[in-house]
């Protein structure tokens, strides 16, 4: 039997994770901290440093150790004490992969965005797998009575945290102009992130003149990922005000977050807050006829954690168009993806007229991931990719 050690950071899905580690055979310990430094915090490196030694003087070394994400700071403690780092990111884009420590040795670097692997290659990290996420809800029993008609679960990028291209305020006009104008361009297309094949060199030498994001010594020059993400994180508010908007101007749909809706407009729109992951979440996608997805702009290609949860509890998928969830799940079978705000209005009013359908495509949606996509298969593949045997 294995022994690993998982850093916890209170995501909501941690603990099915690591159940999931448990179910494979693996004699896991964790412990949560919140970390100050993700390069150099010495709490966490006590921690890890004061667990290896307790197992290596009982004659059972820890083997492993996990994250969800990558945090710079755990890899450098396993590649000093010869150690497996394992992650698996969640995010994109995941800033702490342009730390210098990716290119450590004891790295073992699973994403479930394909772009964002290509990205870790390229930056000489070692050890690259894809790993599409996956879900730890368990199946409910096809609801007798829905809740609602349309409902979506999600942030809606419109802080000063998650929307920092709104707090800038040092462009020159024509600048400013030509960001919004492909921001604008991007917003009406899916499928396809075009933003670094139109901004020029000398777009940037500008763009560097009137912002300027600091960057330790300890991450490598990534000024252009950084304010890519800035851009996608400002068309996503955009795309969900106006998908929310546009819905709601002509029915009811019920919104899940924890974010300010002072701006969005539309009488349809119904605030009901913020909603636990493991008590109230799985019975609103069950219970809802239609749950939306709208995944942020700077996931390029994978599948948000999101889509996987609905469909694992039951629940139908309207998804924007996403190149992974092409792939991995049927359109009209096992999910319904839409590529215009014009064709996500016309599926709605389809759907909801075709019970039977949209059940069924549910049903098939939920017997895929239920069958494959479940956290502690997914965890057996990890393991099996770093260790070879899978145990």
């Amino acid at each position: 039997m294995k022994r690993g050690l998982m850093h916890c950071w209170s995501a909501a899905y941690e603990d099915a994770v690591r159940e999931a580690f448990v179910k494979a055979g693996v004699n896991l310990d964790y412990f949560k901290y919140p970390v100050s430094d993700y390069n150099n915090d010495e709490n966490v490196i006590h921690a890890v440093e004061n667990y290896f030694k307790k197992y290596a003087d009982a004659g059972s070394p820890c083997e492993f150790v996990f994250s969800v994400n990558y945090i710079p700071v755990l890899s450098k403690v396993c590649q000093r004490t010869g150690v497996r780092y394992i992650s698996w990111s969640v995010d994109s884009p995941l800033a702490t992969i342009y730390s210098k420590t990716i290119t450590n040795p004891c790295n073992y670097f699973f994403t479930f965005d394909k772009v964002q692997a290509e990205e870790a290659i390229s930056l000489g990290a070692p050890h690259v797998w894809h790993m599409p996420l996956g879900t730890g809800m368990k199946e409910l029993p096809k609801p007798q009575e829905y809740k609602a008609d349309v409902s979506f679960m999600g942030n809606l990028y419109n802080s000063d945290n998650t929307d920092m291209f709104s707090c800038i305020h040092t462009f020159p006009d024509w600048l400013s102009g030509y960001f919004n104008g492909i921001m604008q361009a991007q917003l009406q297309i899916y499928g396809y992130n075009f933003l670094s094949d139109v901004i020029s060199e000398e777009i940037w030498k500008e763009t560097k003149k009137a912002v300027v994001i600091n960057n330790s010594p300890e991450y490598v020059d990534a000024y252009k990922q950084h304010f890519l993400d800035m851009l996608n994180r400002h068309i996503s508010r955009m795309e969900r005000k106006k998908v929310l908007e546009t819905i709601g101007t002509k029915r009811r749909i019920d919104l899940y977050t924890g974010s300010d809706l002072s701006e969005l407009q539309a009488p349809g729109i119904v605030n009901r807050g913020y909603a636990d992951y493991f008590e109230d979440m799985p019975v609103i996608f069950n219970t809802s006829k239609i749950n939306l997805n709208i995944t942020s702009k700077s996931i390029i290609s994978g599948i948000p954690l999101r889509v996987f949860d609905i469909m694992g509890c039951g629940g139908f998928v309207l998804s924007n168009y996403q190149p992974e969830l092409a792939e991995l799940f049927e359109d009209g079978r096992e999910v319904v993806l839409y590529e215009s705000i014009s064709d996500m209005e016309d599926k709605i009013e389809y759907y909801l007229a075709h019970e039977e359908e949209r059940r069924e495509i549910a049903r098939r949606g939920c017997e895929k991931v239920q069958g494959r996509y479940r956290f502690e298969m997914r965890v057996s593949e990890i393991l099996k990719a770093v260790f070879g045997d899978g145990e």
